[in-house]
C-alpha cells in the first residue's frame, strides 16, 4: 500500500507538471502580450522623465529640475524634491527641452547637460536605459557654463519678482489679570536681476487690566543695487516709535554696503554696515521729572545688521534670525544712543502658504530713563501667509 501510495502522488505531480507545461503553451502569446506591455509602461515612463547622472555613477530619475546657486533642485516621486550638488554632475538629459541661461547671458534650448571635463575627445557619452553608455553627436551644454536651467522672466530681465509675508497674532488673558495683545507684522520684497527694493514693519500693542504697557512700531525700507554676484550698496530707512520709552520718533536714514553670502528659496545669508543720520524726538508729559526726560537730538550713527533664514525637514520649517545694532559714530560707548534689536523664530507651513510659528524678540534701547526699562523681551505666537 505505501508503495501505491507514492506511484500516485508521483502520478500526481507529472500529471500537474505536465499540465503547467500545456497551459503555458497554450497560452504563451498572451504572457509574451503581457510581459510586452510591462515593459512598454516601464521605458515609456523612463523617457518621459529627466535622468540624471552623477560622477559616481548613481543614476537619478525625476520631473522637473531647476538651478539653485550651486544646487540642482529635482522632483521626484519617492523623495520629493531633492538638492544635488552641482559639481557631482556627470550628466543631465531630459525628455524635452529645456532653457539654459549661460554664465556670459546667453540662452540656449538643450537636451543634455554634461560635464566638459569628462567628455572624450570624440565626443560626450550619454547613458541609455538600460545603464550603458554611448557617443552623442547631438549639441549639448557644458555644466560649467550654466547659470539657470529654465529661468523665470525677470531673471532674464524682464519684471521683477514679489514676494512677501504677512504675520498676525493675538493674545487674550482673564482672572486676577486681564491682558490683551495684538501683534502684526510684514516683509515684502522685489526682486530684479541686479537690484532690489524691500519694505518692512512690525506692530506691537498691549494692554493690562485697561492700562497700556507696550504699544510702539516699527517701519523700515532699503534700496540694494549689487557690484557683483555678492556685493551691494544701496540705501536704508527706518522709522519707529515707542509711546511707553516716550520716544516720538526715531529716523534713520543713510547709505550702506552689505554682502550676500547665500541667496537662495532655501537658505539666505546678509550682513550689511553703513552711516546713517539719526533724528530723535521724545515726548514727555507736564508730570515728568526734569532728570528723566531726555533732549531731542541728531548724529551720525554706525549700524550694523545681519539677516539669515532657512528651510529644514523637507521645506516644511522655517528658522530665521535678524539683528540690528545702532552706535552713536562719533563715541562708540555711549550707551544713551546704543540701540539693538533681535528677533529669532521658527514657522511651521501648514496648509501651503499658511504658516504657523513663534519667534523671540530682544530690544536693547539706551535712551530710556527713569521708570522705563532699557531691555525689553516678548515671545510672540503667530500666524502668517507668504507668497
Amino acid at each position: 500500500s505505501l508503495c501505491h501510495f507514492y506511484q500516485n502522488q508521483y502520478t500526481s505531480r507529472k500529471f500537474y507538471f505536465g499540465g503547467f507545461i500545456m497551459f503555458t503553451l497554450r497560452h504563451l502569446k498572451a504572457i509574451s502580450y503581457a510581459l510586452f506591455s510591462i515593459s512598454l509602461v516601464i521605458f515609456s515612463n523612463t523617457s518621459l522623465a529627466n535622468v540624471v547622472t552623477l560622477k559616481n555613477g548613481s543614476i537619478l530619475i525625476g520631473g522637473n529640475i531647476t538651478k539653485q546657486e550651486d544646487k540642482l533642485v529635482m522632483s521626484t516621486s519617492f523623495a520629493g524634491e531633492i538638492r544635488i550638488t552641482w559639481d557631482e554632475i556627470a550628466e543631465i538629459k531630459v525628455h524635452k527641452p529645456i532653457e539654459v541661461h549661460t554664465i556670459d547671458g546667453e540662452l540656449i534650448e538643450t537636451l543634455l547637460i554634461v560635464d566638459d571635463n569628462d567628455i572624450p575627445s570624440d565626443g560626450p557619452l550619454i547613458t541609455l536605459e538600460d545603464g550603458s553608455h554611448t557617443e552623442s553627436d547631438a549639441p549639448y551644454v557644458d555644466s560649467d557654463d550654466v547659470a539657470i536651467i529654465n529661468p523665470e522672466p525677470w531673471e532674464l530681465g524682464i519684471g521683477s519678482k514679489f514676494n512677501g509675508l504677512v504675520d498676525f497674532g493675538l493674545q487674550f488673558d482673564s482672572g486676577n489679570t486681564e491682558k490683551e495683545s495684538l501683534a502684526t507684522s510684514a516683509d515684502l520684497k522685489w526682486k530684479r536681476v541686479d537690484d532690489r527694493w524691500g519694505v518692512a514693519g512690525r506692530y506691537f500693542k498691549e494692554e493690562t487690566n485697561n492700562i497700556t504697557t507696550e504699544d510702539n512700531w516699527l517701519v523700515r525700507s532699503s534700496y540694494d543695487y549689487f557690484l557683483t554676484d555678492s556685493w551691494y550698496t544701496g540705501i536704508f530707512g527706518q522709522l519707529e516709535q515707542d509711546q511707553i520709552a516716550n520716544l516720538d520718533q526715531r529716523l534713520t536714514v543713510g547709505p550702506l554696503i552689505g554682502r550676500q553670502f547665500w541667496e537662495s528659496d532655501e537658505t539666505n545669508l546678509s550682513s550689511e554696515v553703513g552711516l546713517v543720520y539719526v533724528d530723535e524726538k521724545f515726548d514727555y508729559d507736564a508730570s515728568a521729572a526734569p532728570a528723566n526726560i531726555r533732549d531731542d537730538s541728531t548724529y551720525t550713527g554706525f549700524r550694523w545688521n545681519i539677516k539669515y533664514d532657512k528651510y529644514t525637514f523637507k521645506d516644511i520649517v522655517q528658522i530665521y534670525y535678524e539683528n540690528e545694532l545702532l552706535l552713536d559714530a562719533s563715541d562708540l560707548s555711549n550707551d544713551a544712543r546704543t540701540v539693538f534689536k533681535a528677533v529669532i523664530g521658527a514657522r511651521v507651513f501648514l496648509i501651503e502658504n499658511l504658516s504657523a510659528g513663534a519667534e523671540f524678540q530682544y530690544d536693547y534701547d539706551g535712551s530710556a530713563t527713569g521708570s522705563t526699562k532699557k531691555e525689553d523681551t516678548k515671545t510672540v505666537i503667530k500666524l502668517g501667509y507668504s507668497w
